[in-house]
């Protein structure tokens, strides 16, 4: 195994080795989160459709929207998570010099899908919580589990303890967290405004406002706006996350020293296909 220069991280280097792995492999990581985004845009845009008839036959409509977006809904939490968790394995092969595909990330994360989705479901049920608490509690929670999804994909951690180890990590670390996730977070969203919204404010100067908000082009063009926005610029929070992962094991474990002993052929079985050889 080959492996690249592995040491604890200042955060501008962080954030720079984030940007060059995405720059340096955005077909991988677009191709990756580009897929499910692909397979739920139609059954979306059929709810949008779906929804712009509803005056004509409302009970019809109605019926018909409430189920595709029942399955929607469900489909994008999957999708989510299956590409959560791909993109997270595919962010520790690269980053650890091995080669990896948009097929093999998915071949290599397929079993993990029920273990992420029910990581994500805590962490979100955490932060419902959190803010029946106060908004504070919640801010916390979520920085301290926001790296939750990369032990249970790169260690095989069940989800309560994958979440414990997040949380485990990222303590006295929450500065580091919320630079990184704010960064990307809001990269997203500027995305989202270009990509979204942009297009749409067009439309309604060149359409007509009444007319363009009453049609079914509305929903659409913030659907496929939104879906453009989240496989272009989503994977740079994955991304980023993933590396604060991998820095922190550093940091607390020293990581980077076992992957040179392996490297170097140590007596020690660190070598297993995911990370958790290495964990804690």
């Amino acid at each position: 195994m080959t492996v690249v220069e592995l040491r604890p991280l200042s955060l501008g280097e962080l954030l720079d080795r984030t940007f060059s792995l995405y720059r340096n492999h955005f077909w991988l990581f677009v191709g990756i989160t580009a897929i499910p985004y692909l397979l739920l845009l139609g059954p979306g845009l059929l709810i949008d459709a779906a929804q712009s008839l509803i005056r004509e036959n409302p009970l019809v409509a109605g019926l018909t929207a409430g189920l595709l977006t029942l399955l929607v809904a469900l489909g994008t939490l999957i999708a989510y998570g299956l590409t959560q968790a791909a993109t997270v394995f595919a962010v520790s092969e690269v980053y650890l010099g091995r080669p990896i595909s948009i097929r093999e990330s998915y071949a290599r994360v397929y079993g993990d899908i029920g273990r992420v989705i029910f990581v994500l479901i805590l962490v979100f049920v955490g932060l419902l919580v959190g803010f029946v608490l106060l908004f504070i509690p919640a801010v916390w929670f979520f920085l301290r589990s926001c790296i939750s999804v990369m032990p249970a994909v790169l260690e095989d951690k069940p989800a309560v303890e994958a979440i414990r180890r997040g949380m485990e990590l990222t303590k006295g670390n929450l500065g580091r967290v919320f630079i990184v996730w704010l960064l990307f977070a809001a990269i997203t969203w500027v995305a989202a405004v270009l990509f979204q919204w942009v297009p749409v404010w067009i439309a309604f100067a060149v359409v007509g406002g009444e007319q363009f908000g009453a049609s079914a082009l509305f929903p659409m063009m913030v659907r496929v706006g939104g879906s453009l926005a989240n496989v272009l610029a989503g994977p740079l929070l994955t991304i980023g996350l993933s590396l604060l992962y991998f820095d922190l094991r550093m940091r607390k474990e020293g990581f980077d020293l076992k992957l040179m002993m392996e490297s170097l052929g140590s007596s020690e079985s660190f070598g297993t296909p995911r990370l958790g050889g290495l964990g804690s």
